[in-house]
Parts: C-alpha cells; structure tokens; sequence
C-alpha cells in the first residue's frame, strides 16, 4: 500500500510540470469582443491618452484583437519598452481588455510579452490614429 502511495506522489510533480508547460505553450486565440459592444477605445502613450470613439476605428481595431494568436515569449519585468496601451470600454462602461502593443508582432497582456506569429496586431493603425489625434 505505501509503495503505491509513494508512485502516485511522485507522479505529482511531472503532472504539475505538464500542466505548466501546456498553460505556457497554448496561445492566446483574439480578445473574444464584439465591436458593436464597444463604447470607446482609450489609448496612451508615453502618458498622453487618446479616445477613439469612430465606429469605423473601432470596428478595425477590435477585428485585428480577435484575429490575433497570442504565444507567451517571457516573463515581463516592469515597463521598459514604450508601447501604446489599449483600454476597450463596453457599452456598459466596463472595461473588457487591456492589452499594450509594441509592434506588430509583439504585445503584452499582464505580466508577459507574448508574440503574433502572423503579425496581425493593429500597430501601424494605431499608431497613425494616435499621431493623427495628438
């Protein structure tokens, strides 16, 4: 009896290491939001904030957010790279998603950097609507 015990036991730790593993491995598939959900969309940049409120604006960047696969590349320590920090604002005035874009191919969501293999991130968009808003 206790030899079996000590094999279940020592099947815990490889069991947490696969959950682990898989948890870092699966991507992040888009945001999962409805554009016409969308009140506004508040971006900042090196601390000056915009609000996108254009149906047309919103529709694009909340398109580009869903079609998005997300790979977690590393751990993220602090804010050392300047990027645009997207706040979406439903409808009911809740904030849905807070993601900042550092390229097209590179974006982070909490407290990791994660990378878009098919480059489908807004950035260019974004980054022509925050130059035209300023």
């Amino acid at each position: 009896m206790k030899k079996k015990l000590k094999k279940a036991v020592g099947f815990i730790p490889l069991f947490i290491i696969i959950i682990v593993v898989l948890w870092y491995k699966v991507p992040i598939n888009g945001i999962r939001c409805y554009p016409e959900s969308v009140s506004k969309i508040d971006i900042s940049y090196k601390g000056v904030s915009i609000s996108i409120t254009d149906t047309n604006d919103i529709d694009f960047i909340i398109k580009s957010l869903n079609s998005i696969s997300l790979n977690k590349v590393i751990l993220k320590i602090g804010d050392s790279k300047n990027g645009y920090n997207i706040n979406i604002y439903s409808t009911n005035k809740n904030i849905l998603s807070n993601i900042t874009v550092y390229s097209s191919e590179t974006a982070s969501i909490g407290s990791f950097f994660y990378t878009d293999k098919n480059s489908l991130l807004p950035y260019d968009y974004i980054k022509n609507i925050y130059s035209n808003g300023i």
